[in-house]
């Protein structure tokens, strides 16, 4: 029960970002990013990472699928085969390879994040 409120909260703050106006979003991240917090990342329209960051979807290993839009958000960017190799594989990306895939749109150095 709390893993489904805790995608839902996702879900609900995914689909709210704009409240129907045109707004520009950005994501930063600055470290390790799993699960819906990726997703919640992946659904922005500008995504900036520090160079030490990491990425994944860990609920495969626990018998789960991501559920807050992963398919959709990176189906859009890298295409549904990708996508589905990404949201089952248990590995964790860097920035850098997200940036060569399309996914992060700029990378920067550890602690120069808010700058960028």
């Amino acid at each position: 029960a709390r893993l489904r409120d805790y995608s839902m909260r996702c879900l609900e703050l995914l689909l709210s970002w704009n409240g129907g106006e045109q707004r520009t979003s950005i994501a930063l991240v600055q470290g390790r990013v799993l699960g819906g917090g990726f997703e919640m990342a992946l659904s922005t329209d500008y995504l900036i990472a520090e160079e030490h960051s990491s990425f994944g979807f860990p609920e495969i290993m626990f018998g789960l699928f991501p559920c807050t839009g992963a398919m959709g958000l990176l189906s859009a960017r890298i295409g549904a085969r990708q996508a589905e190799r990404m949201m089952t594989n248990k590995k964790m990306y860097s920035a850098t390879e997200l940036y060569d895939m399309g996914l992060v749109d700029e990378i920067c150095a550890t602690g120069e994040g808010e700058l960028a």
